[in-house]
């Protein structure tokens, strides 16, 4: 199993409001022009379980919105730093349409991976448990900051990393999060709208919500951390590559005695799924 983290493109900048709205404009207005690019960053998750009854390869993103109409909700929408919490109209990519996310930059570095071995079981839970992410529909509620097996949606890097928590394969999501503290005064209100120009010009927007100060909490895993993580814990493996024999960057992970978690642990399935979820 592997997922694959592709960064914003080019990078966007964290240390404000303000620097976060120029950068994201900047890459949405770059990526209307260019679709190839992704500008807030993307992940893509690959299996192949051969002793699967069903589907036994599957390539698969999931993504909110697109580029224009993402771009016009920032211009036209007036929803301030709103739309930081916005739940979308959430896709689900597959086959071909997912690959194509990362064969091209695996060539020049601008995708790397974490990779799984993993046990026959453990793939057949990854399995059953995409066959239930898709038959459920869980990808139409998208937001930044969802994650799937919490029952309430999905973003596109928690829902790759989600397939390594279903099989017991932990990180520390502290390395592949961002935390930001919104202030309050740039949401718009019923009384009050905040353009997307209040936020790349007014003074408020310079800095994060100071001490004291009214804020909403935003925790999101970005594509962009974790593809930073596995540059700072990477393998180089020669000829192993899936696409090609060239040297690249990724993490691989010996997971095969990793034991199944209890999947009654994890709030997104019922009873029934889970007397379900591990047959074929």
């Amino acid at each position: 199993m592997t997922a694959f983290f592709v960064p914003a493109e080019p990078n966007l900048d964290w240390s404000s409001p303000q620097g976060l709205t120029t950068t994201a404009l900047r890459n949405y207005l770059l990526a209307v022009a260019n679709p190839y690019l992704h500008p807030i960053g993307h992940s893509v998750v690959s299996l192949h379980c051969p002793r699967s009854q069903r589907e036994r390869t599957i390539w698969a993103a999931v993504t909110g919105g697109s580029n224009r109409g993402d771009l016009e909700r920032l211009l036209f929408d007036g929803l301030g730093a709103g739309i930081l919490l916005m739940e979308f109209d959430g896709r689900l990519q597959e086959g071909d349409e997912a690959k194509e996310v990362v064969s091209r930059r695996v060539w020049n570095g601008k995708a790397r991976w974490i990779r799984a071995e993993i046990s026959d079981e453990a793939c057949v839970r990854a399995i059953s448990y995409y066959r239930f992410f898709k038959t459920n529909r869980v990808y139409r509620r998208f937001r930044a900051d969802y994650r799937p097996l919490n029952g309430n949606g999905s973003g596109c890097a928690g829902f790759v990393l989600s397939f390594f928590e279903v099989i017991g394969v932990s990180f520390d999501y502290k390395d592949f999060s961002r935390e930001i503290r919104i202030p309050l005064n740039l949401f718009s209100t019923s009384s009050r709208r905040v353009s997307v120009w209040s936020l790349m010009l007014s003074s408020r927007a310079r800095e994060w919500s100071r001490a004291g100060e009214e804020s909403v909490m935003l925790s999101i895993i970005d594509p962009s951390e974790v593809y930073k993580w596995i540059g700072n814990h990477s393998d180089f493996t020669k000829g192993e590559n899936f696409l090609s024999g060239i040297e690249k960057s990724g993490v691989n992970i010996d997971a095969r005695d990793v034991p199944l978690p209890d999947i009654s642990a994890f709030p997104i399935f019922t009873e029934n799924h889970i007397e379900n979820l591990d047959a074929e």
